[in-house]
């Protein structure tokens, strides 16, 4: 008798974290989203038209994206295409090498700059800097020109890079990219607060962690860690959900991606998961002006 109890009890457990699964995802349908953060090379292009990114958005719930790339040819030649879904944003980057040796060439944020004419551009980046290139003049003229054009930064760089960035700009808008290149939400807090204004976090990249799946072959779960649920609630006006479709394959698991994304994001209360999905991100690259 015992032993049926206890049996009992499993399956009954077992229902209603079923149910409990299936609701999320079901209320996860709701919510529309704006990609914040994602980006489109010349090698995407060789694969995906604009009429299959369209596709493909429309399949994910996706209402808009934030598009980089090298070049900044095919971020131009998708925003033509689909100027109600695609939000440009200026690359300096020639090639994927740029990522790691961008900041030694101060001149060729000068050369991509004069590009700006050639589209609506929204802001500046993804930025790739470590706390010990900071100091390169070429960051540095990189964020003096985001301030004479008042453009908006991507910075995918440490706690320092950050507070350098607004010691030469203190009135940036700076979108910090993967919920810094050490996620904790203590010290993200920390960092929020102390620049109350002009910083901003996009999820991208971090929806396992989230779910306190670290390891990729491991346990999986669909819980959202109370650690995480405590900081987007406390910050929901400063946190945007984004995919970074960073490559060809991420662009072909696209819906899969945002699936995860929503997960988590319908276990959050209503009101601070519409934030996250697409409002902070309106507010943020100003999209009512548009």
């Amino acid at each position: 008798m015992y032993r049926s109890f206890w049996k009992l009890k499993h399956q009954l457990l077992m229902g209603l974290s079923l149910f409990s699964m299936a609701f999320s995802l079901n209320s996860a349908a709701d919510y529309t989203i704006i990609d914040a953060h994602s980006h489109f090379d010349p090698e995407d292009q060789l694969l995906f038209d604009a009429n299959e990114i369209e596709r493909i958005l429309d399949e994910a719930k996706v209402a808009k994206v934030v598009i980089t790339g090298f070049q900044n040819r095919s971020t131009e030649y998708l925003f033509n295409a689909l100027p109600d879904r695609v939000i440009p944003i200026l690359s300096l980057y020639q090639r994927e090498s740029d990522k790691g040796s961008w900041s030694n060439r101060p001149e060729q944020v000068g050369a991509a700059f004069q590009q700006l004419t050639r589209a609506p551009y929204r802001g500046v980046g993804e930025l790739h800097l470590f706390a010990d290139q900071r100091w390169a003049p070429a960051f540095t003229a990189a964020v003096e020109s985001a301030k004479l054009h008042q453009l908006p930064l991507i910075i995918h760089g440490d706690a320092e890079v950050i507070e350098r960035a607004f010691e030469i700009y203190p009135e940036a808008k700076i979108l910090w990219a993967h919920l810094s290149t050490n996620p904790d939400p203590g010290a993200l807090s920390d960092m929020l607060n102390r620049f109350p204004e002009g910083l901003y976090i996009d999820t991208s990249v971090r929806d396992q962690m989230l779910l306190g799946n670290e390891i990729v072959n491991g346990p999986r779960s669909d819980r959202l860690s109370e650690a995480w649920r405590r900081f987007f609630i406390e910050h929901q006006d400063r946190i945007m959900v984004a995919v970074d479709a960073h490559s060809t394959h991420r662009w072909g698991s696209y819906a899969q991606v945002v699936a995860s994304i929503q997960v988590w994001l319908s276990q959050l209360p209503e009101s601070v998961a519409r934030k996250l999905a697409q409002d902070n991100a309106r507010r943020f690259f100003d999209l009512e002006s548009r």
